[in-house]
């Protein structure tokens, strides 16, 4: 699966608006927005440009599902540019399911679903370097924290018009460090993983911070965030959020269909990684 980005961008032949001074009532209005959206569920799109996800590349790939942001979960399917077939993902707080292609894995016999158990983030990351940070890089929920969690300004941008309305856009700076040390609750380990991650990719001569461009409608609700995790590969990541209320269903695939992504790394079975067999939760 590869990574995309795009949406949110000025019409072709129109320039950005220029970004103004920050002020402490754009920050309030962007975090107002972001504290409302991280208490109930809604429809997310992703689009993802210019990087890698799970290991393959692509020119674009688009998401699109549910999330729970009260409770951590998600279910988003995934789909490469020329790709027919999706690739479903499963947030919990502890865990990403991901279900490959048919035939474009070496599952074991019985087996469609690989879990990331995020309990022991030291064996994930032998194994798997990227792994942590690029799952989490499209948890909507993560994109969506930071801005609480390290938002240290925000400067209004102009407007844009988003799902046939208007919506005000803000350029927010985050930082990356004091967001990696708020993070709190049952995803506190690959959250703060992922945002230290990114945070020691940038130069150690200036501050670990990024802007993230954010989208407010008129009636104060989060339409879209678009981020550039650094260090991570994957590019430039768009969230578009709708249908707030949806119902989720995001429930991880029964144990018997799941293999545990350690047992598919260069060190073998999970027992040899300081632990017993897990299919995760």
């Amino acid at each position: 699966m590869a990574a995309c980005g795009g949406g949110g961008q000025p019409a072709a032949g129109q320039r950005p608006a220029p970004v103004g001074p920050p002020s402490a009532e754009a920050l309030a209005a962007v975090q107002g927005a972001v504290a409302g959206a991280l208490s109930r569920t809604a429809k997310v799109t992703l689009t993802l440009t210019g990087g890698s996800l799970f290991g393959a590349t692509a020119s674009r790939v688009d998401g699109s599902g549910s999330y729970d942001f009260g409770a951590l979960r998600g279910a988003l399917s995934f789909a490469p540019s020329g790709s027919r077939t999706s690739e479903p993902v499963i947030f919990t707080p502890s865990a990403v399911y991901v279900r490959p292609p048919p035939g474009g894995s070496l599952l074991p016999a019985g087996k469609s679903w690989t879990v990331a158990d995020f309990s022991d983030p030291e064996a994930l990351t032998s194994n798997f370097p990227k792994l942590i940070p690029q799952a989490e890089s499209v948890n909507p929920a993560l994109t969506l924290g930071q801005l609480l969690w390290g938002g240290t300004a925000a400067a209004p941008a102009g407007h844009e018009t988003i799902g046939g309305g208007d919506a005000a856009r803000y350029a927010v700076t985050v930082d990356l460090n004091r967001a990696a040390g708020a993070v709190t609750g049952p995803a506190r380990i690959p959250f703060a993983r992922a945002l230290a991650t990114e945070a020691v990719a940038l130069p150690s001569s200036r501050p670990a911070t990024v802007t993230v461009s954010v989208w407010v409608s008129a009636n104060g609700r989060l339409a879209r965030v678009v981020a550039a995790p650094p260090g991570i590969g994957v590019g430039t990541v768009t969230t578009s959020l709708s249908g707030f209320g949806v119902a989720v269903h995001s429930d991880p695939p029964p144990a018997a269909q799941v293999v545990d992504i350690l047992q598919l790394g260069p060190n073998g079975e999970r027992e040899n990684q300081n632990g017993g067999d897990s299919d995760g939760g």
